[in-house]
């Protein structure tokens, strides 16, 4: 009988392992995992980083994306092309807001931990009496885009922070900028911080976000989201 080559006969010897190994099912990916479970449930496409961290971007010019916000209390809240006086039509999500109560919309995933926001705001129509508010969570949220206050009654969270209305003037597009770096929330407008502050470990996880207006006519566009969600929160 011929007698195998040792290293042939390793290699035969070995072949069964090596298939075996092949035919093993691949290790999960909890990143894949997460990514599947948001494409089911949100109109836009969601990426998601090894580390889980999700991003999303709304350009806010098909109206299927506002489906993945839950409002109430608007006269309008939708994505609309909407001609602005004196400047080009623009799209965006467009929001009505009467003066007998304010109106709410929130995105419908709960974030927790570091996040990032940025938008682009027009007002169309501000009285005196008119609001805008960012909603991060409950408790705390950014008047114009710019003041730390509470949601309710717009308190300020603190004495440093500066508002300035007129920025918004004559339809002129305005850039938020909200970051959350663990403690520390960061606020700019245009490009300016505006406010900023510490608050207390865990205050700000576990929050939906989302803004209320009251008295105005706006126009919101290219809505990004970078964070963490709560898994358990999806559906």
């Amino acid at each position: 009988m011929t007698s195998l080559h040792p290293c042939v006969a390793a290699l035969v010897c070995s072949a069964p392992l090596i298939a075996h190994a092949q035919d093993a099912p691949a290790p999960p990916d909890p990143a894949a995992e997460l990514r599947e479970k948001l494409t089911k449930v949100l109109h836009v496409e969601p990426f998601v980083d090894k580390d889980k961290t999700v991003s999303l971007s709304y350009v806010l010019t098909e109206r299927k994306e506002a489906a993945d916000w839950k409002s109430k209390g608007f006269d309008k809240c939708e994505v609309n092309t909407v001609h602005v006086k004196g400047r080009d039509k623009v799209t965006g999500l467009e929001v009505g807001a009467g003066s007998r109560s304010p109106g709410r919309a929130l995105q419908r995933l709960t974030w927790t931990g570091d996040f990032e926001l940025k938008l682009r705001v027009q007002v169309l129509v501000s009285p005196q009496s008119a609001s805008f508010c960012l909603l991060l969570g409950k408790k705390v949220g950014v008047l114009w885009g710019q003041r730390l206050v509470k949601p309710s009654g717009f308190k300020p969270l603190t004495k440093e922070g500066k508002l300035d209305r007129t920025v918004y003037k004559e339809g002129r597009v305005v850039e938020l900028h909200v970051v959350r770096k663990e403690t520390k929330l960061t606020i700019k407008c245009d490009g300016l911080r505006t406010d900023e502050r510490e608050f207390r470990r865990g205050e700000l996880d576990r929050i939906q976000i989302g803004f209320m207006a009251f008295n105005t006519r706006l126009v919101i566009s290219n809505w990004t989201f970078k964070g963490q969600v709560v898994e358990k929160k999806i559906k």
